[in-house]
């Protein structure tokens, strides 16, 4: 039987799971089709999350480019398979971060060529 979602929202987290998760198609336990796993120990990032009468799902753009799921609470017992950290102002950050760590190695890279290109 489908799942009925009660409501969906933008929400800018990561996630770390406590057991193995699947990462499905759609937000339906029973008809989502299995992609993939994360395990004790990863994290994702994650941009939505999916509320329905069995469970609360995150979701993310895949490196596919596909929209993917995963729960992380049943919404019957209340068990939570997670721990999620909302970082929508650290994420800004982190995107600043990179930049600045890739811009850092690019000039690294350059600076190595033209060490190469004199010797």
């Amino acid at each position: 039987m489908a799942e009925i979602i009660i409501n969906t929202y933008s929400e800018d987290g990561i996630c770390y799971p406590k057991i193995s998760l699947n990462i499905r198609t759609i937000p339906c336990a029973t008809t989502g089709v299995i992609l993939d796993q994360y395990h004790l120990g990863e994290s994702v990032i994650y941009d939505q999350v999916v509320i329905t009468d069995k469970y609360t799902w995150i979701s993310w753009t895949s490196g596919s480019g596909r929209r993917v799921y995963m729960t992380v609470k049943d919404q019957t017992t209340g068990e939570r398979w997670r721990v999620c950290e909302d970082i929508s102002g650290a994420l800004v950050v982190l995107v600043v971060v990179l930049e600045c760590l890739e811009y850092k190695r690019y000039l690294l890279i350059l600076d190595t060529e033209e060490m190469i290109l004199e010797h």
